[in-house]
């Protein structure tokens, strides 16, 4: 009605035609469909990806809106004189005279003694219960759970009021209309000694530790007699870390062996409590199904046990895990190195604001968490010879993240200890830039553990004592087998392809055999032909390749086969294979090497050497045609005496030299150089 002060509006998003006023009332008319909204970045704060909503509402401001919310949250949290809500403040008060400890007790007491379930009927999507009903029908919504607990903290004589806030779009709040649907929850804003708490009472697992753990809601909306503007909720770093990760590896068999780990992984808070319910079910089936989570090719780990506990008074829930993992080292820089924060920061701050349109929108960053990592490396030969590369402390970050590392090398180990923070806000567009800079320059502040140049190889070893090193890990191994589901192979291919590294090939035959029953596979067929080639059972070693050929016909696949099937006087069979071949570019010197191969063995190394020549004419800095080359001229023993050169262009283009300096050893050899040959 025209006589009604109205407001409306849908911000920035859509441009509204004046009202037309007919019989008394105003018309607002929206022309349908809507023009297609801009594209926005995903990374951009919710103000700029909100939906267009057209809002119509009385309310002149924010304080009008907190005013008139403000009597109905005042009068139930009224407590009766024989209140029983009363009576829980008293035994809380009696407890302890602390504030703090007085709060973090009220706010379990509503968590855990009353069960949420939404009220949104005959107007309780807006009006709450009393306090007084709620802990006698030990049920209530958000509304109820925030009266109740702001009735205990006041009967308890510590300052707290409701506060509105919105779950999904609290950065956007100041730019809409003051409106209730502006809000979809209401929480406890408490000020005790001066500082600011934000209290969920429909939240689980909140106690003294996390009390002042600040929600990303972005802003609130007191309510109060006489109205309130928005304030805004001012992130903080956790007090406590949210998740602690610590982990012990046993590294001690040597470099290139697999490890045995034992890892704590320690949830406080709401995430933990969510495990409560795995600890209270008792199921072993449960916890098997949650190893396979861990147990993985891409983590590097296989799990042979776990076992999940729950603390009820600290809200902790801890994971204990044991199993294998992978070798640590891996080549990089001509050097064998280690990273020491123990796990993936997962450092991807690329923002895309190329566009013109984009240029001046913020990054939104998320938080607030706190994450620490705390690893220990038992090394070798009691940690002789190894050193720490890089920095021994690092306090670095980008953007709203920050990390404090520190590595220590001594008696026998690598400590390292890494807390990480990460807080919500914005990365202003002018310092995009700047930020994608700095979280280079943190992703390469890298410390390495580099074992010393004289490290014993498994291969070096003699056959007891490989045996007497690998007997844990072989037992960790059992364990994780009798461990898994039944459906669950990945322990007994591990287990096979840790025997193929020991040279047991038997074991691993028996293994892979019974892979093979259960899960074919192509990684368990080439893994099963490497074993029968290794105990000299070509043939089988050929049936198993041709198996893993029929199951994925690819180019590599067949050029291994066919240079098998040569080596074995089966070089028709080779070559058919070999013709069939629909060979791309990208393939193609792989496909020249092979046939160049086959083409030697029936004798003809001159027509071979052709072929392995044409890759170096096409691709004369390609490192794979260059080793080829070298490789070629020591198999056959051909051309050896401009050899050198070719092997040794090998090596300085290969980015990995360990092939090229195996064909280039091999060259030495021809000559009679056996010393150049093993160095």
């Amino acid at each position: 009605p025209v006589a009604e002060e109205m407001y409306w509006g849908v911000e920035d998003k859509v441009a509204l035609e004046a009202p037309e006023t007919r019989d008394g009332y105003n018309y607002l008319t929206v022309e349908l469909p809507l023009a297609e909204p801009a594209q926005m970045p995903a990374d951009a704060p919710y103000r700029f990806r909100r939906p267009s909503v057209l809002r119509v509402g009385s309310f002149a401001d924010w304080a009008e809106l907190s005013d008139i919310m403000a009597p109905h949250y005042r009068e139930a949290a009224v407590l009766a004189a024989d209140s029983e809500v009363a009576q829980q403040a008293r035994i809380i008060m009696a407890a302890t005279d602390d504030p703090l400890e007085r709060t973090a007790k009220a706010v379990r007491l509503v968590q855990e003694e009353v069960s949420y379930l939404l009220d949104g009927l005959d107007g309780g999507n807006y009006l709450p219960q009393s306090a007084d009903e709620t802990w006698e029908v030990r049920y209530g919504d958000c509304k109820a759970k925030t009266v109740l607990l702001l009735a205990l903290l006041r009967e308890m004589g510590i300052e707290a009021e409701a506060a509105l806030v919105s779950t999904r779009q609290g950065d956007a709040v100041p730019e809409l209309l003051p409106l209730p649907a502006a809000f979809d929850h209401v929480i406890v804003h408490a000020v005790i000694d001066g500082k600011d708490y934000w209290l969920d009472g429909t939240m689980n697992g909140t106690r003294m530790s996390t009390l002042a753990d600040v929600p990303t809601f972005h802003h609130a909306l007191p309510i109060r007699e006489g109205g309130s503007d928005l304030a805004a909720i001012v992130p903080r770093a956790p007090e406590l870390p949210q998740m602690t990760m610590a982990m012990s590896v046993d590294h001690t068999a040597g470099i290139d062996f697999p490890s045995l780990f034992n890892m704590k992984i320690s949830v406080v808070g709401p995430a933990g409590t969510r495990m409560r319910a795995l600890v209270d079910e008792e199921n072993p089936a449960v916890l098997r199904q949650l190893a396979t989570r861990f147990s993985s090719n891409e983590y590097e780990m296989v799990i042979s046990d776990l076992s999940i506990d729950y603390d009820e008074e600290a809200a902790l829930a801890t994971i204990q895990i044991e199993g294998i993992t992978q070798p640590s080292f891996e080549w990089r820089n001509g050097r064998l190195r280690s990273k020491t924060d123990g796990y993936d920061q997962n450092i991807d701050f690329n923002p895309d604001r190329a566009r013109r349109a984009w240029r001046d929108i913020p990054v939104a960053t998320n938080g607030p968490s706190r994450m620490r990592v705390e690893m220990t490396m038992l090394l070798p030969d009691e940690g002789e010879g190894f050193t720490l590369d890089g920095p021994q402390s690092i306090d670095a970050g980008y953007g709203n993240l920050t990390s404090v590392q520190t590595n220590s090398l001594e008696n026998g180990a690598m400590s390292t200890l890494v807390d990480v923070v990460s807080l919500p806000g914005e990365i202003a567009p002018e310092d995009v830039s700047e930020t994608k800079r700095a979280a280079r320059r943190f992703a390469n502040t890298n410390v390495e553990l580099v074992p010393p140049q004289n490290v014993t190889w498994a291969w070096e070893l003699d056959k007891d004592d490989r045996a007497r090193r690998a007997r844990p890990i072989l037992a960790a191994y059992d364990a994780a087998i009798e461990f898994s589901d039944v459906d669950d192979f990945l322990p007994l291919e591990w287990r096979a392809f840790f025997n193929l590294n020991i040279y047991d090939y038997d074991e691993a035959l028996s293994d892979l055999d019974e892979v093979i029953e259960e899960s074919p596979s192509v990684w368990a067929f080439q893994n099963r032909s490497d074993a029968h080639y290794a105990l000299g059972n070509d043939q089988l070693a050929i049936a198993d390749l041709e198996a893993a050929y029929d199951l994925e016909p690819t180019t590599g696949n067949a050029l291994i086969l066919a240079e098998l099937l040569a080596h074995n006087d089966r070089r028709g069979e080779a070559q058919d294979l070999l013709d069939a071949l629909v060979v791309s570019e990208n393939e193609q010197i792989s496909f020249n090497n092979t046939l160049a191969t086959i083409i030697g063995l029936e004798g003809d190394v001159d027509t071979g050497f052709s072929l392995i020549e044409d890759n170096i004419q096409d691709q004369p800095q390609n490192s794979t045609a260059l080793n080829e080359d070298c490789w070629f001229r020591g198999r056959f023993n051909h051309a050896l005496e401009t050899a050198l050169e070719r092997c040794t262009q090998a090596v300085e283009r290969a980015t990995n030299a360990a092939s090229a300096l195996d064909s280039r050893a091999l060259v030495h050899f021809r000559f009679g150089d056996y010393a150049a040959a093993v160095a």
